[in-house]
């Protein structure tokens, strides 16, 4: 159970009665076990590349969790034997690495596909600098200990940008005049907006910020504002970095649906491609949406299709289908094959013509 930035073990009678916190902690709780006996609990905790096997009596209402190991590279789900004396555990252990695909401008060329990154780190969210020279990224030993970092876009040694401490540091995006990068990080507990110079140097919260309870998506209006995604993943929010005013976008958003990625804005800033788990009495309301602002509309495109890119003019929408069709015919409107993600393996990923 996770209760206001803190994980808790509770327990109580099989009518609910009698309810109690057994732990209280910051860490993470994974799979809490009763120990055979029905005495204490067993729990695996913790935040980043290791997890540690923790055990706390229940008889004693003042009772201190005990470790049991430490420094185990576990997944989410452990057992204990009948009689207590044996465990049994998932292992996991996850890396990843950035690639670049570069167009030919010759029709029926190959794309350039060029490794960028190796090794057993966490490579994630490459965001591209607006000139195209430098790319942000966040990298740890895991992806909940990671810092931003850029190199340049042709490859190259990552540069060093912040310097945080087993913090989730995700999202990195660039100003519209490349001076800046904006990244959500909870750092010193809260998630919330930070900033950065793209040269590095003191990082600062947008203190009025709060992304808890998000997936950590953020993007930059091709504007002075950042927008961010609300405390339940169903509406976005527009802040000015200057003055942290913030400003709903999606209209009456509350309750038709969730929007668990960032939105992805069209040249001129006037629409955003979004992917929306949306409810509606239509089954395919799922998927690609375009969100028109000025005036304001909410146009469905096409079922199951993740946006990452608009077109230099603004004409086409680039998406992930996140289902492979078994033929053209399943996608339902003409398409192409236009470009490739790594992060995306086993998907196809098309261009989607904009409704």
């Amino acid at each position: 159970m996770q209760n206001s930035e803190k994980f808790q073990i509770r327990v109580f009678g099989p009518d609910g009665s009698e309810q109690r916190s057994v732990v209280e902690e910051g860490d993470q709780i994974f799979s809490a076990r009763w120990s055979p006996a029905g005495d204490s609990i067993y729990y695996v905790h913790g935040k980043g590349s290791t997890t540690e096997l923790s055990r706390i009596s229940i008889k004693d209402k003042h009772a201190e969790p005990v470790a049991i190991a430490n420094g185990l590279q576990t997944g989410e789900f452990f057992t204990l034997s009948a009689d207590g004396s044996r465990l049994a555990y998932t292992r996991e252990y996850h890396h990843s690495d950035l690639w670049q695909l570069r167009w030919q401008s010759v029709v029926g060329a190959k794309p350039e596909i060029k490794r960028l990154t190796s090794g057993t780190s966490h490579y994630g969210a490459p965001s591209f600098s607006p000139d195209g020279r430098w790319i942000s990224f966040v990298l740890g030993p895991n992806e909940d200990e990671t810092n931003i970092y850029k190199m340049p876009s042709a490859g190259g040694e990552p540069v060093q940008l912040t310097y945080f401490e087993h913090a989730t540091t995700i999202s990195p995006a660039w100003s519209p005049d490349g001076q800046r990068i904006a990244f959500v990080s909870d750092q010193n507990g809260t998630a919330r907006v930070w900033m950065i110079s793209a040269d590095g140097g003191r990082p600062q919260p947008l203190e009025r910020t709060n992304a808890s309870n998000t997936n950590y998506d953020l993007a930059w209006w091709p504007s002075n504002e950042v927008v961010y995604q609300k405390a339940g993943v169903r509406n976005y929010l527009r802040v000015n970095d200057k003055t942290q005013a913030e400003e709903t976008i999606i209209q009456n958003g509350e309750s038709k649906g969730w929007l668990p990625s960032k939105p992805i804005f069209s040249p001129d800033g006037k629409r955003l491609a979004v992917n929306w788990n949306r409810y509606s009495g239509m089954s395919q309301g799922r998927g690609l949406w375009i969100v028109s602002l000025e005036p304001y509309s909410e146009t469905f495109v096409q079922r199951e299709m993740i946006p990452f890119g608009w077109s230099r003019d603004g004409k086409q929408v680039y998406a992930v289908r996140q289902n492979r069709a078994r033929n053209r015919d399943d996608f339902g409107r003409k398409s192409e094959r236009c470009c490739f993600d790594s992060n995306f393996a086993g998907r196809c990923c098309w261009c989607v013509r904009r409704v």
